[in-house]
């Protein structure tokens, strides 16, 4: 059920792309392709963002390492976050001065993603992290961490697969795994739609297989699906575009 539609206003982004919600639903955090920019807005009700409130202190310049970015995640406790980085191939990390705050951060260092052009990623553990490449070829990757969250210590697995090639789907920008590992979904940016898929293995991306289930997102003229992030139990969905947010209420099979 299509709930609702809130437009950033002067939130001064100029592009949003990945973005990620944090453990409390407090606050929403933005990477801004244009920009170079990282963002943090503040939701005033938990987890519902057509409550958003322009927190345009809170940002942080990225230019000076990658001036095409595409998403942020946040290590679970708010203390290390991570960005992708297309122009360099890299995946970049910050260390927090103070939990969930971007202010102060200090660089601590980047993993060079091999295959190229990093877009969406999405942490499963400490250990484990999942990465779509560029817009054409739609491959996600498996990568792992030989030090707990440390991105410098990541390598490809060697386990991948093709969401293009089982969709169609195109400009994939963003992922979201189910807490419990057995549904993905994909945002197509310039489709406006949300793919959905489940995983007949948990976390096994070669078990992944396309539902036939997708979400044709409302939008206005020139708008473009940025991410999409859903509260504790599943059953609030929001998506996020270049524009504003929309809320879904939404029955997720468990």
């Amino acid at each position: 059920v299509y709930l609702s539609f809130t437009r950033y206003n002067d939130t001064g982004m100029t592009s949003a792309l990945g973005g990620v919600i944090d453990n409390d639903g407090n606050y929403v955090y933005f990477a801004d392709n244009n920009g170079d920019r990282l963002w943090r807005h503040q939701l005033a009700t938990p987890y519902d963002g057509t409550t958003i409130i322009k927190d345009g202190t809170w940002r942080l310049g990225v230019g000076g390492f990658d001036n095409v970015i595409y998403d942020i995640k946040w290590k679970p406790d708010g203390t290390r976050f991570y960005v992708s980085g297309s122009q360099n191939d890299d995946i970049y990390q910050w260390d927090a001065a103070t939990n969930w705050d971007m202010s102060g951060a200090s660089y601590a260092g980047n993993f060079d993603f091999s295959p190229e052009r990093p877009r969406s990623m999405w942490f499963k553990d400490s250990n484990t992290f999942y990465v779509v490449d560029n817009e054409t070829t739609l491959l996600l990757y498996e990568c792992s961490m030989s030090s707990p969250w440390d991105i410098t210590t990541a390598s490809l697995t060697g386990t991948s697969t093709d969401i293009f090639d089982t969709t169609g789907l195109l400009n994939c920008v963003a992922i979201n795994f189910r807490p419990n590992g057995k549904m993905l979904f994909a945002v197509a940016r310039q489709e406006n739609r949300i793919y959905q898929f489940t995983l007949d293995t948990a976390w096994d991306i070669t078990t992944l297989t396309y539902t036939g289930t997708r979400i044709d997102v409302p939008s206005g003229s020139g708008e473009e699906l940025a991410a999409v992030g859903f509260n504790t139990n599943g059953t609030r969905m929001e998506v996020m575009s270049n524009a504003g947010f929309r809320s879904f209420d939404i029955p997720l099979p468990s």
